[in-house]
């Protein structure tokens, strides 16, 4: 699974590359604009036309074949981001120390916690399944929701309902997604106009709703 940073890196590659179609596009429509149809033949517009667009084109597909491999590279990553339970397992009970969990400490506090939380009846998993959401103390609200899965078969038990939460990073990064989704649906956008094709206006509202430009 990419972390933040990648994704975040992988949105600024993206940026840069729909920034180069940006000005090819630019160019390409400067170019048109300037054929001076006064006595030519429809046989001379279209290869004048013709020729502008294979000189600007490259650019435009390169621009759009990188983003594709950006976007498939993050492709796997978005479902583990979507998963809330699966990111309440991957946060660290203990404190970074230098910007590293020291491991060993961390195995050793998880172990102890989920032993603690072994010997807790029902009401008193509820109330800390509380205070652990309204805290974000998700580590241990993770182990607390492990323990109490394994009570499952017991008196008064239920569900820790974690429905809702959402961890610091993951929105932020599922939006980087977003953005990274809608750069691609406005290049696809701009390649279809570049080789002279229509781009209508469910195109555009695919791209705008994807987070990328109306045109």
């Amino acid at each position: 699974m990419f972390d933040q940073n990648t994704i975040t890196a992988s949105l600024t590659t993206c940026q840069n590359h729909a920034a180069a179609a940006t000005r090819a596009e630019t160019a390409l429509a400067t170019e048109l604009s300037k054929i001076d149809s006064g006595g030519r033949t429809a046989e001379w517009m279209a290869g004048t036309e013709k020729a502008i667009r294979a000189k600007h084109e490259p650019a435009i597909n390169a621009a759009l074949a990188a983003v594709n491999k950006e976007f498939d590279q993050l492709r796997p990553s978005i479902p583990l981001w979507q998963d809330t339970t699966f990111l309440l397992s991957l946060e660290p009970l203990t404190k970074k120390v230098d910007g590293k969990i020291n491991q060993v400490a961390e195995a050793t506090c998880r172990a102890a916690y989920i032993a603690e939380c072994s010997l807790m009846n029902p009401e008193q998993i509820r109330l800390h399944a509380a205070n652990h959401i309204a805290t974000g103390n998700f580590a241990a609200l993770h182990l607390l929701c492990l323990v109490n899965n394994n009570k499952s078969d017991g008196t008064g038990w239920q569900a820790i309902d974690t429905t809702g939460i959402e961890l610091p990073a993951q929105k932020t990064v599922l939006a980087t997604i977003q953005t990274v989704k809608g750069i691609q649906a406005t290049l696809e956008n701009v390649w279809k106009s570049a080789n002279g094709g229509r781009v209508s206006a469910a195109d555009k509202l695919t791209a705008a709703r994807l987070g990328g430009e109306t045109a």
